[in-house]
């Protein structure tokens, strides 16, 4: 905290931008986090100093918005990049960004404030700055909910709140269309307008459904396309959504009956609906990724791709139907988690072994909830094991917490002796901060089979790692099968045999569904060889 910030003083030291810098030339260099947790601390007190004057508090908070810049991007990516992080540095790193962001929002509303309390008389701030105010308000709050959605918790009625009163400031203004460059690193213009609607259509995009990387990259994208959306004061047909600026409620799609509200703002997808669809024939057609769309880093096609379809689909005028209707339901299912863990389970099930929970305590107990023919919505207990099998050397060990969107599991209902495979496809926390999982199933009962190259020297390799999950409903001649395998083991050329209930059967790729941390979901036509 700032050793030379006296209360109670006719001029306060915040106003002395020297000292300022001086604070924040000590800093520490290589900790972005420690860095981000300090500038948010004096942001803090900057807030709850209600004797600084509207133009030396705004000083104030850009040094230190700015100060922060390089810091936070670098923290993010560390974030969204480093691979198996613990979880007591993810933990440490979330609430380093977000409690910045939130001091950040907090920071910019004071000066709002401060503004309004300095009456009717000589204007004490520029419009340009006004303008800077209101849009890096608007960008924090939206920050936080990325940040919540990154780590799956419920986003704070506070956020909604300060997304409200940020926009109401900036159209009191006249300022709501009013372009600036934020943040002058970036190399890039927004305005109040933009902002608002980049956080309310990441909100419309199902991004509880997003594993981290596929959140960065809606979010990219949603920035790319912000000029396109709809935001208007009433209906129109290209606005399906709502949002409240007097209320402290996340945004609404509209359905039957427009919902009463004294502030009620619509937004949509307007013309960016025909740019998401642009834009995904490109990526396809090339392969790669434009030059004009920036997307902080380098990222894979296919996934630019999915997330784009993920876009179009949650914004579209009908919302995506479930695939199966659900029912209330309390019951329980095992869980072992991972496919390494799966496949050692489910061989010590064919080989009649009985397995001892205290030897195996990968597995675990989730409670469910409601239930269709495609998953389980499930509450998962917070204490869990976190043991998890290294694919290669077969040891055990803990690697934090293991579940995320994508992650691999196998369930058996209580009463049940079928396994089934499923992906965690939903993370939430509900009213009471309990965590809640959608489970999609993957059709087909579980065996474990064992895989060869259908031709030519057999791979020099455990006999352990040629394991797979077969997922068949029938095996038919000719029939598709899916096959969970090892991450990195599917080959669009390669053929595969394998031997089941005393037949000789090869595997045709037909493609890659999907890939996780340690699996690869791929189809197969199965032959009789």
């Amino acid at each position: 905290m700032f050793g030379w910030l006296k209360w109670g003083k006719r001029v306060d030291p915040m106003a002395d931008p020297d000292q300022l810098r001086e604070s924040i030339a000590g800093l520490p260099a290589n900790d972005p986090a420690r860095a981000l947790e300090r500038i948010a601390g004096w942001l803090d007190t900057i807030t709850q100093t209600r004797s600084i004057e509207a133009e030396p508090r705004w000083t104030a908070v850009d040094l230190l918005d700015q100060a922060a810049v390089m810091r936070r991007r670098k923290l993010a990516q560390d974030y969204l990049t480093t691979p198996r992080l613990e979880k007591a540095e993810a933990v440490r790193m979330w609430g380093a960004s977000f409690g910045f962001w939130k001091a950040l929002a907090a920071a910019y509303l004071r000066c709002i404030e401060s503004f309004r309390a300095a009456g009717a008389g000589p204007r004490v701030l520029a419009q340009d700055a006004l303008a800077l105010i209101a849009g890096r308000a608007l960008r924090a709050a939206g920050q936080q909910l990325r940040w919540s959605y990154l780590r799956h918790v419920q986003v704070d009625a506070r956020v909604w709140r300060e997304l409200g009163s940020a926009y109401l400031f900036a159209e009191g203004q006249g300022l709501a269309g009013t372009r600036a460059e934020l943040y002058p690193a970036d190399g890039t213009r927004s305005n109040a307008q933009e902002e608002l609607l980049k956080a309310l259509m990441l909100v419309t995009a199902s991004p509880y459904n997003l594993p981290p990387v596929k959140l960065h990259l809606a979010e990219r994208l949603i920035t790319h396309f912000a000029a396109r959306f709809a935001l208007r004061e009433t209906p129109a047909p290209e606005c399906t959504f709502c949002f409240d600026l007097a209320t402290a409620k996340p945004p609404l799609r509209l359905q039957g009956a427009t919902p009463a509200g004294s502030m009620l703002r619509y937004f949509g997808v307007g013309t960016a609906e025909a740019a998401v669809a642009e834009l995904t024939q490109e990526v396809r057609a090339r392969d790669g990724i434009p030059g004009a769309l920036n997307l902080g880093g380098t990222f894979d096609p296919d996934a630019v791709v999915s997330v784009l379809g993920h876009l179009a689909r949650n914004w579209d005028s009908t919302p995506p139907a479930r695939r199966g209707e659900r029912s209330e339901i309390t019951t329980r299912v095992t869980v072992v988690p991972g496919l390494p863990n799966i496949l050692r389970y489910l061989e010590f099930l064919a080989s009649g072994a009985p397995v001892d929970p205290r030897h195996f305590v990968e597995q675990e107990s989730w409670t469910v909830l409601d239930k269709s023919e495609n998953g389980y919505g499930v509450l998962v207990p917070e204490e869990r094991p976190t043991f998890m099998v290294d694919p290669v050397t077969g040891e055990r060990s803990g690697n934090g917490d293991w579940l995320r969107i994508g992650s691999l599991v196998a369930v058996c209902e209580e009463g049940d002796t079928a396994w089934h495979v499923s992906v965690v496809r939903r993370i939430t926390y509900d009213e009471a901060n309990r965590r809640r999982a959608g489970l999609e199933l993957l059709q087909g009962a579980a065996i474990v089979v064992k895989l060869a190259p259908a031709s030519g020297p057999r791979a020099n390799e455990p006999e352990r790692r040629r394991s797979a999950v077969l997922l068949s409903p029938s095996r038919d001649q000719r029939s598709e099968v899916l096959v969970l395998m090892r991450d990195g083991h599917y080959a669009s050329t390669q053929n595969l045999s394998l031997h089941l209930e005393d037949a000789d059967y090869f595997l045709e790729p037909a493609g890659l569904i999907e890939g996780g941390d340690d699996f690869d979901c791929a189809r197969f036509r199965l032959v009789p060889a």
